[in-house]
């Protein structure tokens, strides 16, 4: 080893002793941190089991579905008062009906182009029982405030639940209150809506109990389905005509599965055209019952050829329609020329484009089953996508659990108890089938066809899911646990208990999800950023006001993006005097060029601030993500711009500095954005031999070059060996016969060298003034840190030998290229030259 070997290799050592101090320490923080949360994980899980096994040694005389029941009161009251008055899935428009039935005495007229249809859009054609209910219920209340509470927000970001910020529909103030006006009417209609979806669920185990007599684990399952359902009960806890619908519909289809199972009789007639008269007036989803209804009373006919009972059930069944619902088809038909107003309410939801296929249902389907489940807010808030994929696996083994069931049931026909379950199946499944029929002419008329338009007849859903899931789970344990069928019977193959205790970690897992979706999930979404004393120590500081506002810091990600890519920036604003409007702001991702390649406008908050209701002097953090747009070409210098809209007057605020002068634009360096397709061409450059190719340090290497002499242009083509740590410009100076500068050219590459990475290229491009020919002076190029204290990083030069060996068409470049090094820190050395190419001279492309 030679000494200068020996002096580097020590130097090298003492730089990485403190380095590896660092990682060693570094690496120790991160185990006691590890280890601290390891710890306070058991403590957290021991504590939850004591209290599981102190709740489960209470000896509380309440029965299973009690138990259910119970928990889903409580749940519902976190969901209830979580979500902000008129943020529950469509509760501003179901709201809106009540409104106007109050103040006018009178059905909404829908007339798509009026003003007044912003109160209930397409709702206002729905049937009027529940809004006639719940306004009388709340008539001692008064709703004079509620159009204050109405104030939409401009920038919703509607049913995208991938979406970043902006969840909220309507724009909140920190004035309303839900023990008030508007607020307590809804606090009120909400409970209600709770206790109907109660009454429900009980409805839905008793429902199946009657399709699964053998197996009471299936009633339970079927009710926490429903009642652990996150979607069912942020519903139930809303104003919402479908918790009327839920709790009608389920009655009606207990009383039709107890008809199918006897005779006709007179008190369930009477109470089944009472029912189906009832949610006609209701939802208009009672359409799909008429021929389950029909269907059911020829089969009873058919087999009991009970002929006055089956006049009797017909004449019920249009006479409580016909005193209760009739009408209102007549006024519809009267007004839309259409009996049940569904393609006027699907024009003012938003029609369909034409050529509707069934691709466009599979294109709906990822939002129709997240909405069933949990899509909460303006359909724009989801859960964890774990949470959807095993409530899949659940909905793919019930419908091979009914599958199996019914090929069972159908091989033992002959025994009673296996008719009668056979029948009350293929009822539901009947029904079902229908609700899919009408739930595909709706998904052929309208844009959005959430998952939650099946809970009207949820009643349906939940048994039919529960009974398959069960007879799934059965198989799997039979074929893991075979028993000895010499000594068990066939019926008794998987004992009652283990398939209980089987059954309950899905139903636990389901309301551990139901349990923390209203604090993690929705909650959050609406609470605006809290205000600070004091700039984060971690923020870049700037400056520009906007009015009575300043923008006082920022925090990004110093990084490069992709197209397509998100970019994460955190904005400080300091309220200097406050405001009284609301103001709008307008988050532009910008290019080099000034081109615009992403944008967000919001209030502050991502929606949930109102610079109206600052507190002056106060520091908001207001954080955004902002997408850049997928089809960016190209690799530049990504900045934020930042503008500020006053509404009011539809126009910006102007920004200015702390001395009052005018900023224009005010530009925040938030990255790179490099598109990895966009290397450039090598056609028409001169190759460097590999050998004579300039590494500057290592890290740049020149690999090409081309002469544009009509232009007195060199471009440059540079290949990065590593990252460079810094961002350098390349000098390009232009020599005279006494070694002095006569012209330069310096420019930074497009993409600072920071953001380059190994083994990708980048172009420079240096134009000379016309009054120099570059091909008769000597060219000297590098690179520097433009900071005004440094060096040149390395220094090389071009020079030519004669201008008669150049040819403009194809031409042979005789240069001899000359380089020198220099540190950061010390003075240049006396120039060095390297020996002519000695295989011969370097030859271009064409020009």
């Amino acid at each position: 080893m030679t000494a200068a070997q020996f002096m580097a290799n020590q130097a090298q050592s003492e730089y990485n002793s403190p380095m590896r101090e660092r990682i060693q320490q570094g690496s120790q923080r991160i185990r006691r941190l590890t280890a601290r949360l390891r710890f306070g994980l058991k403590q957290f899980i021991a504590a939850m089991r004591r209290g599981w096994q102190k709740l489960n040694s209470l000896d509380i005389p309440l029965s299973p579905i009690q138990w259910i029941l119970l928990f889903y009161i409580l749940l519902g009251i976190g969901y209830m008062t979580a979500a902000p008055v008129f943020e529950a899935n469509d509760e501003i428009w179901h709201f809106g009906y009540l409104q106007h039935l109050r103040q006018t005495s009178s059905l909404p007229h829908q007339q798509p182009d009026s003003p007044e249809k912003t109160r209930y859009r397409q709702h206002g054609s729905q049937p009027p029982l529940y809004y006639a209910l719940m306004a009388l219920l709340t008539s001692p209340f008064p709703i004079d405030d509620a159009d204050a509470y109405r104030r939409l927000n401009p920038h919703v970001i509607a049913s995208q639940p991938d979406s970043f910020g902006n969840k909220n529909l309507v724009i909140p103030d920190r004035a309303q209150s839900m023990l008030t006006g508007t607020g307590l009417v809804v606090l009120i209609i909400r409970s209600l809506g709770l206790v109907m979806g109660a009454a429900a669920i009980a409805m839905i185990h008793k429902i199946a109990a009657y399709i699964a007599p053998h197996r009471p684990i299936v009633a339970l399952v079927a009710a926490a389905v429903t009642a652990f359902n996150p979607m069912f009960i942020f519903v139930t806890a809303s104003v919402n005509n479908d918790s009327l619908a839920m709790l009608l519909n389920a009655a009606l289809v207990l009383l039709m599965l107890r008809m199918l199972r006897g005779r006709f009789n007179p008190r369930t007639t009477l109470a089944i055209g009472l029912l189906f008269g009832l949610t006609s007036i209701t939802k208009l989803t009672s359409i799909v019952l008429w021929p389950a209804l029909i269907g059911l009373a020829l089969f009873v006919y058919y087999r009991t050829k009970d002929r006055r009972g089956l006049l009797q059930f017909l004449f019920s069944l249009f006479l409580f329609w016909g005193l209760i619902a009739a009408w209102w088809h007549i006024r519809s038909l009267q007004l839309y020329r259409e009996p049940f107003g569904i393609i006027t309410m699907a024009n003012i939801a938003g029609p369909r484009a034409p050529g509707f296929a069934l691709t466009d249902l599979f294109a709906d389907y990822q939002q129709f089953r997240m909405s069933y489940w949990g899509l909460f807010g303006a359909l724009n808030i989801q859960m964890t996508s774990l949470f959807y994929l095993l409530l899949d696996i659940m909905t793919l083994f019930s419908a091979i659990g009914c599958l199996l069931l019914i090929l069972q049931l159908l091989a033992i026909r002959d025994l009673a108890y296996a008719r009668y379950e056979l029948r009350h199946l293929l009822l539901l499944l009947s029904i079902l089938a229908l609700l899919w029929l009408g739930l595909l002419y709706w998904s052929a008329l309208a844009q959005s066809s959430p998952g939650r338009i099946l809970f009207p007849l949820i009643a349906v859903i939940s048994p039919i899911l529960a009974v398959g899931f069960v007879e799934t789970v059965w198989w799997i344990v039979f074929s893991l646990r075979p028993p000895n069928l010499e000594f068990v019977r066939a019926g008794d193959a998987v004992p009652k208990e283990l398939l209980r205790d089987t059954m309950l970690w899905p139903l636990r897992f389901l309301g551990i999800a139901a349990l923390l979706a209203p604090f993690t999930v929705i909650a959050n979404q609406y609470a605006a950023p809290q205000p600070l004393t004091a700039l984060p120590a971690n923020a870049r500081s700037v400056y520009a006001e906007f009015g009575d506002l300043a923008l006082v810091g920022y925090e990004r990600v110093n990084r490069r993006y992709a197209p397509g890519d998100r970019v994460r920036v955190k904005l400080y604003w300091e309220v200097l005097a406050q405001s009284q409007q609301d103001h709008s702001m307008l988050l532009s991702l910008m290019d080099d060029n000034r081109q615009e390649i992403g944008r967000y406008a919001s209030y502050p908050g991502a929606g949930r601030l109102r610079t109206s209701q600052w507190q002056t002097g106060a520091i908001y953090p207001d954080e955004y993500i902002i997408a850049i747009d997928a089809d960016t070409f190209g690799r530049y210098p990504l900045d934020l711009q930042v503008q500020w809209q006053d509404l009011k007057r539809g126009q910006p605020i102007t920004a200015a500095n702390a001395e009052g002068d005018p900023i224009e634009p005010v530009l925040l360096d938030v990255g790179a954005v490099v598109h990895l397709r966009a290397q450039p061409s090598s056609s028409g450059f001169a190759e460097i031999a590999a050998e004579l190719q300039p590494n500057f340090d290592d890290v740049i290497r020149l690999q090409e070059f081309s002469i544009d002499a009509d232009r007195n242009e060199i471009i440059l083509n540079w290949k990065a060996e590593s990252t460079p740590e810094e961002n350098y410009t390349v000098f390009m100076h232009m020599l005279d016969e006494n070694d002095s500068i006569a012209a330069q050219a310096d420019m930074p590459p497009r993409l600072p060298t920071k953001y380059w990475r190994w083994s990708e290229s980048y172009l420079t491009y240096h134009t000379f003034p016309p009054d120099f020919n570059m091909l008769e002076h000597t060219i000297i190029v590098g690179w520097y840190l433009n900071d005004g204290l440094s060096y040149p990083r390395a220094e090389y030069r071009i020079q030519t030998e004669t201008e008669d060996e150049l040819f403009l068409d194809s031409y042979t470049l005789p240069w001899d290229i000359a380089y020198q090094n220099f540190d950061l820190t010390e003075e240049p050395k006396p120039q060095e030259t390297i020996a002519p190419n000695k295989n011969g001279p370097l030859e271009t492309g064409d020009s």
